[in-house]
């Protein structure tokens, strides 16, 4: 999900797995096992690979005076989107040595297009859907390739989609454990 805007940054509570490989081939093919492998863990969803062909994301682009009409800002538009797709951050839980955000979520995720347009934000005036406020379209983007210490890399990414994190999060360590990569490949819990 992109959120356009200048105002206010967002946290992510993604899963992200860094692959590492010099050759691109071997880069492909190993994100491509390591993405079968976080696809398959329970309770996570949306799981992208940036080395895939063109891929579906969702702008939300903020007009700034309506905005304003019903009293928010972009920021605030920007929280309320982040917020219903991601949760909210209220602390943090330490399991098995592991770190984890500890989340809390109101309401059902907006699971499409029409769903995200349809979110109720609280105006200064009242209730206000999204699509009030903001356009909200659904876009490709290009893979594209990074570079993490000087090797190329891929990333996948994943919503976590469980209450419990930290077992979501032993499942995906567990899973790359039993990977066998391309030789030349690594991949590591980003």
């Amino acid at each position: 999900m992109t959120v356009q805007g200048g105002q206010g940054g967002f946290g992510t509570n993604d899963l992200q797995v860094v692959v590492r490989a010099e050759d691109p081939a071997v880069l492909a093919r190993a994100a491509d096992q390591v993405q079968q492998a976080v696809a398959s863990i329970p309770n996570t969803t949306d799981v992208r690979n940036n080395l895939a062909a063109a891929q579906p994301i969702v702008e939300v682009a903020v007009d700034r005076q309506k905005a304003a009409q019903v009293g928010l800002t972009e920021a605030q538009i920007g929280k309320s989107v982040s917020t219903a797709l991601r949760g909210s951050t209220v602390g943090t839980l330490t399991i098995n040595g592991v770190q984890q955000n500890v989340l809390l979520r109101a309401g059902a995720v907006p699971d499409d297009v029409a769903a995200l347009r349809a979110l109720v934000l609280p105006g200064a005036g009242g209730a206000v859907a999204l699509s009030d406020v903001a356009t909200v379209t659904q876009v490709s983007t290009a893979p594209s390739i990074s570079h993490t210490d000087g090797s190329r890399s891929a990333q996948i990414t994943a919503q976590p989609a469980a209450d419990d994190l930290g077992a979501v999060t032993v499942a995906l360590q567990g899973k790359l454990a039993g990977l066998t990569l391309p030789a030349g490949a690594t991949a590591a819990i980003g």
